[in-house]
């Protein structure tokens, strides 16, 4: 598995260019840690150990 946004079909590799998957992955990697710090907050306010 990677870390990074790829096609996943000929075509989107064809029309899409690079930074717009460089974008993507950093897009997903900023909602990835707003989702953790939701988390770690839910869990305390829980009382919820990992």
């Amino acid at each position: 598995e990677t870390r990074r946004a790829v096609p996943r079909v000929d075509w989107m590799a064809a029309n899409l260019d690079h930074e717009h998957w460089d974008t993507q992955t950093q897009m997903a990697q900023d909602t990835q840690q707003v989702f953790r710090v939701d988390l770690e907050t839910l869990r305390g306010r829980y009382n919820q150990s990992r």
